[in-house]
């Protein structure tokens, strides 16, 4: 990171200083957010969780991954592929950036295009509300997998202005998150009927 500051012009101690700093506050903001809204998602959705429980234990019972406390590396998280899937799904649901990405069909309605086919949107409807891992692994169309990918990756902005920790946030994000929480943890809602 320092020596991309500097080769964009940040030359003092202090300016490297607070640059990192900054860097590594929005990067733990997010990581945290992101796991947070995907244990809320999987503890209302407790087929889900136990779909979950099963790849980890599976993973841990075949030696993709170490039991516990042993740590994971981001290469075996990133080869269990349900874990993937709800990592994203609560990133797309409860998007762990701010941004000024509606999520709120107007109140009129809305037709758009998919697969170049109008589609109809009912007015007040919240297209982020349904939690549902499978869909990111259902696609098998490698450019529609492609671009569901590329549009997953908006929460984290886009072009220049897109969050420069970005890929320490994926990496914190996927490597311990609910993998550990799921090997180590029996979790449920305090307060199911108001999550």
């Amino acid at each position: 990171m320092f020596a991309s500051f500097v080769r964009h012009g940040l030359g003092s101690a202090d300016e490297l200083v607070n640059e990192s700093v900054l860097q590594l506050v929005a990067s733990s903001g997010i990581t945290s957010t992101a796991i947070r809204s995907a244990v809320l998602c999987l503890l209302t959705h407790p087929r889900v969780s136990s779909k979950l429980q099963g790849e980890v234990d599976a993973a841990v019972r075949a030696g993709r991954v170490p039991p516990s406390p042993g740590l994971v590396s981001d290469t075996e998280a990133r080869g269990m592929p349900y874990l993937q899937a709800c990592l994203k799904e609560g990133m797309r649901v409860h998007a762990p950036a701010g941004g000024p990405f509606p999520r709120r069909v107007p109140d009129g309605g809305d037709t758009v295009m998919v697969d170049g086919e109008p589609v109809f949107l009912p007015g007040a409807t919240n297209y982020a509300e349904e939690f549902r891992p499978g869909r990111w692994l259902l696609e098998k169309d490698e450019e529609k997998l492609t671009a569901i990918h590329r549009m997953h990756e908006l929460i984290f902005g886009y072009g220049r202005y897109q969050c420069l920790g970005k890929p320490i946030a994926l990496m914190e994000i996927t490597r311990p998150s609910l993998r550990y929480l799921m090997r180590n943890f029996d979790m449920c809602l305090t307060r199911p009927e108001k999550p």
